[in-house]
């Protein structure tokens, strides 16, 4: 372990706003200890085949929601907005859309 329990206590509250006792600290410490041991044990895993390869595409426009997946006020305010994603031009500072891909990210 690095660093003292009030470290710990400053770090998850600049990480997560929520300030956590100095118990609540080193429960959190001994919970996250029981499993090192496994960890090691268990050694490293085989790197999987090409085939389930995970990959993830972003385009920065945000994430277009489902209209069922809305709720009640988020769904009539969707109703009555206008599509104007595909029509608008660049906002000042916003990139061009590259033709080559180069604004698209994988992981």
């Amino acid at each position: 372990m690095r660093g003292s329990f009030e470290q710990a206590q400053d770090a998850i509250w600049a990480v997560s706003g929520v300030r956590l006792g100095k118990r609540q600290v080193e429960q959190l410490a001994q919970a996250a200890a029981v499993d090192v041991e496994a960890f090691y044990a268990a050694g490293r895993r085989a790197i999987r085949p090409a085939a389930e390869l995970l990959v993830l595409s972003a385009d920065g426009k945000g994430i277009v929601m489902r209209p069922g997946a809305l709720r009640a006020a988020t769904a009539r305010a969707a109703a009555n907005t206008r599509h104007k994603l595909a029509t608008r031009g660049v906002a000042g500072g916003e990139a061009r859309p590259q033709a080559d891909g180069r604004d698209r990210c994988g992981l």
